[in-house]
């Protein structure tokens, strides 16, 4: 048991109410939600965004995969080619993905403020256009149609970004759903 003065606690409970928001970047594998520009001060995640790796485990700054329901999970050794992509993730994020039919809800944003959304992405397991096919919502808003990564990117192991502007909810989540058109949906 650990015993503080009144003093130490609140100054404890004021850091970590300040520390959370700067720890946490929102990226969905991939997923990244950084706040655009916001006038109130409050200490949900408006200082920074929330990195997941989806799929995989911790690999600084992104968090262990979170905050899903659905899918299954897979991994890879190969190098992935990031050299197309601007502010890339770390090299272990596009190893590692999450597939299926998945959603993932995000908490503690600032409710109704503007994110950017990041969804990483890179195929690792079909060598050809056409084989992967699914489409992306974000807050029940359609944002990729018939999305194929090899088609995107025109190799298997080559990563590509795709980034949108999304608004938390009145309760401070933003909802990112995953849904197979052939094959299973995937991120990384």
């Amino acid at each position: 048991m650990d015993a503080y003065p009144l003093g130490a606690l609140v100054r404890r409970k004021a850091f970590q109410r300040l520390i959370v928001p700067v720890i946490f970047s929102l990226m969905i594998g991939c997923f990244t939600v950084l706040p655009f520009f916001t006038s109130h001060t409050s200490t949900a995640h408006a200082a920074g965004g929330l990195q997941i790796n989806a799929g995989g485990p911790a690999v600084s700054p992104f968090l262990a995969d979170a905050d899903f329901t659905g899918g299954a999970t897979a991994a890879t050794t190969k190098a992935i080619d990031t050299s197309s992509v601007t502010n890339p993730a770390p090299q272990a994020v596009y190893q590692s993905n999450r597939y299926g039919n998945f959603t993932y809800t995000i908490p503690g944003l600032v409710a109704s403020s503007a994110y950017t959304v990041r969804l990483h992405f890179a195929e690792e397991y079909w060598t050809a256009a056409g084989q992967r096919v699914f489409n992306v919502s974000i807050n029940s808003t359609q944002v990729l149609t018939n999305f194929d990564i090899v088609a995107t990117t025109g190799a298997e192991y080559k990563a590509v970004v795709e980034q949108f502007s999304a608004t938390a909810s009145s309760s401070g989540t933003i909802t990112v759903q995953f849904a197979a058109v052939k094959d299973n949906a995937q991120v990384n």
